[in-house]
């Protein structure tokens, strides 16, 4: 068995990893946004409306758009594809591209469901860094047509922070699925 002389280092004895945990998990957002990710959620609703009126992808109807921020500008689908598909089955992929096609430092990563954003949200954002200095941020894109109950929360906080960021649309309420 390993142990350290951290404080926090428990021992896991007969119960093993199924045992319960004696303190509470915490997780608490970042004060203070970058400034490129303000822009870039600026950016996100109307290049997020373009893209879709463009787009020939056709998404299933439990599909969950996430918003990719803070990216690399040389980063590719391939890049992107390898990091999420990790977390769940990808749909599409669209890297934010200016009219000389170079990337913007932002996508869409669209999952076949909540369940599988969330878990990419809850593991890469503000925790991920595809560069040496800087975190990708990872939320529902505004237009997503299925947010979680701890997307919308998770949006709803980013936005208390830093209102640029924008609240994705939750207009279709279904307690008993708990998808906003």
């Amino acid at each position: 068995m390993y142990t350290s002389g951290h404080p926090s280092t428990r021992s896991w004895g007969t119960e093993g990893i199924n045992a319960p945990l004696q303190q509470k998990a915490t997780y608490s957002f970042p004060l203070k946004q970058p400034r490129r990710h303000q822009q870039q959620q600026q950016q996100q609703q109307t290049l997020g409306r373009q893209f879709d009126a463009e787009s020939t992808h056709q998404a299933s109807p439990t599909a969950a758009k996430l918003f990719v921020g803070q990216l690399p500008f040389e980063t590719d689908e391939k890049r992107l594809y390898d990091l999420f598909s990790a977390y769940g089955t990808v749909e599409h992929i669209h890297i934010l591209r200016d009219s000389q096609n170079r990337s913007k430092g932002a996508a869409f990563v669209t999952y076949s469901n909540v369940e599988e954003a969330d878990t990419a949200i809850f593991t890469l954002h503000n925790r991920y860094k595809m560069l040496a200095n800087r975190m990708i941020q990872v939320s529902y894109a505004k237009n997503s047509a299925n947010i979680s109950l701890f997307g919308a929360c998770n949006a709803i906080a980013v936005h208390r922070m830093n209102p640029t960021n924008p609240v994705p649309d939750m207009a279709n309420v279904t307690p008993e699925s708990r998808v906003i």
